[in-house]
């Protein structure tokens, strides 16, 4: 079971997925063809500070391999605004700490 749903990512920092502890799997794509996005996990994600995600790019977490697929993630441009395309599997355990 998943779902998959769009975002519109410009120059103030916009939560890109939710927390949410039954995700075990994410795609996050940066489907515009230009402007790169710049990734973080909270609200104070910057082009400074942030992981570059050129144009056409992805990155994929999956659980089982021990990336955090729970957590929210954000995204900011440093001008613009970019598609960035979502894609969530979810399991029916939640995420518990080791």
């Amino acid at each position: 079971m998943g779902g998959y749903y769009n975002v519109s990512v410009g120059s103030t920092p916009r939560r890109i997925t939710n927390a949410f502890e039954y995700r075990s799997a994410l795609s996050i794509l940066n489907n515009d063809p230009n402007i790169t996005i710049y990734l973080g996990t909270d609200a104070s994600v910057s082009p400074v500070n942030g992981m570059p995600m050129p144009s056409q790019s992805g990155l994929n977490f999956l659980r089982g391999l021990g990336d955090e697929t729970e957590i929210e993630y954000w995204g900011v441009t440093s001008a613009g605004t970019a598609d960035v395309r979502v894609l969530e599997g979810y399991t029916s355990e939640p995420i518990k700490e080791a």
